[in-house]
């Protein structure tokens, strides 16, 4: 029965495996690169990588941005729009499987485990 039950979550994640799709319940266990607690990104749907994504820019350099692939398995049931938000999460080495067009010269991309995220409640404040 476990054999079975191994083959079928290996077959499950194979095919998920596509080249430029992101499979449902992404492998995190590379390494941890960056640790960000109640951090400021910008979350959105990237249509090239087919996932929600979480752009961080590094305080204190000049082009520096992480950008967080969010696994689907992982992503929480209240989707905040798309827009500033404020979130934590680990940036996982993504093993160069990522290789979409880049924002700036310093962004680079990586797995996201999402640990929490909510709408920045200034992202729509008129004052």
């Amino acid at each position: 029965m476990k054999r079975m039950l191994l083959l079928l979550v290996s077959i499950t994640i194979l095919q998920g495996c596509g080249e430029g799709v992101i499979p449902n319940s992404c492998i995190l266990g590379s390494d941890v690169i960056h640790t960000i607690e109640a951090g400021s990104g910008y979350f959105q749907f990237n249509e090239e990588l087919r996932a929600y994504t979480i752009s961080y820019y590094v305080p204190g350099t000049i082009d520096s941005q992480l950008t967080g692939v969010i696994c689907e398995s992982l992503l929480p049931t209240n989707l905040p729009q798309e827009g500033r938000v404020s979130f934590s999460g680990e940036f996982i080495d993504d093993n160069d499987r990522f290789d979409p067009p880049t924002q700036t010269g310093g962004e680079e991309f990586f797995y996201l485990n999402l640990l929490s995220i909510e709408a920045d409640p200034f992202e729509h404040d008129t004052h």
